[in-house]
């Protein structure tokens, strides 16, 4: 039996859920944002700074290899890899956080 057939027979014997505030259907106005925290800002920072941070890496790579240096290439190239993933992932977290700080519950939708 696929599980969603179990999780179906349990979902529609539990009881409903209460919730313990009550949401108005209204939203709120989000207030104009710095300048820092303007939605286009954010996503040019978020841009850059990965960017910058492989372009450097990856001039000195290919600058020992033009000057007929080899190291460890593939090495080197994971190492940067790895560094443009963390990066990334750590500026997601960074610039979603400041949007909701900010009250932009739109923060999906760049106006």
């Amino acid at each position: 039996v696929p599980l969603v057939f179990v999780g179906a027979f349990f979902g529609y014997k539990a009881e409903a859920i209460s919730f313990p505030t009550v949401t108005s259907t209204i939203a709120r106005a989000i207030p104009e944002p710095q300048l820092l925290l303007n939605p286009k800002v954010l996503i040019l920072c978020a841009g850059v700074v990965p960017f910058a941070a492989a372009y450097v890496e990856l001039f000195f790579i290919m600058s020992s290899l033009w000057m007929d240096q080899y190291y460890y290439v593939f090495g080197f190239t994971l190492a940067v890899f790895t560094i443009l993933l963390i990066s990334c992932a750590e500026l997601t977290v960074l610039l979603v956080y400041y949007q909701l700080v900010n009250e932009n519950h739109r923060w999906w939708w760049v106006h």
